[in-house]
């Protein structure tokens, strides 16, 4: 698996709409649902975890994280990489950074998008995580 088959497949979801605990292409998916889905399909197993709420708990993300991906630290994470970021104040969000910003299921905008890494974004990021063995090619 190569950094740049992740971004690829990610930007396959772009336009799927955001839905709680979703776990389709093209019907909806969320923010864990995204990182799930891609990494299952370009090979990982990834153990799922479909009873959080609406509001995650940030323990069980970070510890889910830490389970199936490798923490680096924030400023060594590149196109491919997942960073773990905080909405309305707590680690609850994932997205796969790209080369042009992030890839992920904003809720507010009710799909999954790819949008640029301003400041706004930046400072919300609290991990970065990488899969283990990923190629650079």
């Amino acid at each position: 698996m190569t950094r740049s088959e992740i971004v690829r497949k990610a930007r396959e979801y772009l336009g799927t709409p955001f839905h709680h605990q979703g776990r389709t292409k093209g019907r909806g998916v969320d923010c864990v649902g995204l990182v799930v889905c891609v990494l299952r399909e370009l090979g990982p197993e990834i153990d799922d975890c479909r009873t959080y709420p609406q509001t995650p708990d940030s323990g069980l993300l970070l510890n889910k994280l830490r389970q199936h991906l490798e923490e680096i630290p924030i400023d060594r994470a590149v196109s491919g990489d997942v960073y773990l970021m905080t909405i309305m104040g707590y680690p609850q969000h994932v997205a796969f950074l790209t080369d042009i910003g992030i890839i992920h299921t904003h809720q507010q905008v009710g799909r999954v998008v790819e949008t640029g890494l301003d400041h706004a974004w930046r400072r919300r990021i609290v991990k970065a995580f990488t899969i283990a063995g990923i190629s650079d090619e």
